[in-house]
Parts: structure tokens; sequence; C-alpha cells
């Protein structure tokens, strides 16, 4: 599993950092508040977007399977009140299923390198998000369906 976190810069101590598995580390000249809406991929054609603009030509093509958005009643609040909040997608927890096809990756492999994921993207209390993906097996894509 790799744990991707974004948060304001200071606001997080090193302890908490310590326990991510970062894939990448880089600077983007912009806010969290920007930085977010562009990686839940909303749509399908946004996250292929994303993902030419990160990858190139390396990336053929990608699809959302599923999507959830939910919001985690806290426990304080789940004794008094039994209604549902719809909640606002800018700060609600979402989880995607994903598939990502790459271009071959050495000359002698013939096929395309493909993968089908999980993304759970949850804000966090200090006002950035937190981003974690673990690979699915094919088989699992389809079920509850």
């Amino acid at each position: 599993m790799v744990s991707i976190t974004g948060v304001p810069v200071g606001s997080q101590t090193i302890s908490s950092l310590l326990d991510s598995e970062v894939l990448a580390v880089g600077n983007v000249a912009c806010s969290v508040d920007q930085l977010a809406p562009s990686l839940r991929s909303p749509s399908e054609s946004d996250y292929n977007s994303l993902m030419h603009s990160l990858y190139g030509t390396d990336f053929i093509y990608g699809s959302l399977v599923h999507k959830a958005i939910f919001r985690r009643r806290s426990r304080a609040n789940s004794d008094t009140t039994q209604e549902q909040e719809i909640p606002a997608e800018g700060r609600s927890n979402q989880l995607l299923v994903k598939t990502c096809a790459f271009v071959h990756a050495s000359m002698f492999d013939k096929k395309n390198e493909q993968m089908c994921y999980a993304e759970l993207f949850s804000p966090t209390s200090s006002g950035g998000f937190c981003i974690s993906t673990c690979s699915l097996a094919g088989r699992e894509v389809l079920a509850g369906k």
C-alpha cells in the first residue's frame, strides 16, 4: 500500500510523516485546495488527462470502475443523530476503483502493463488530504456487482 499525504507546510509533525510510505516527493506551486480536486479524478476524462500529464506517452488509458463518496461520522455524533448528511464533495472521503494501462516496459515484453487499484482520498484534520492506494486482483474488480 502507498500513502501520499498533501498538507499545508508546517502543519504535520515529522513523526507522522515517517509512518507513511511515499512513492514520490515533489513541490507543486499551488495550494492544497487547488491540488486536491485534480487528484480526486471526478471523471474518467479528468483521470486520463491527469495521468497523461504525469506519465506522458507511457500512459495509454485508464478508467474509473467504481466511485463512492462518503463522510465518516465522528463517534460523538453517531449516538446523537441518526440522519444521514449528504457529504459535500470537497471535504468528504472518496473511494475509487481505477484501472490503467501503460506502454510495455521492455523491448522483449510485447504486452502492455495493466493495473487495477483502489484509491481512498481522505481529508485530514489539518486541512490537507491523504491518498492511499492498494492494488487489486482482476477478479476483485467486479466483486459485489
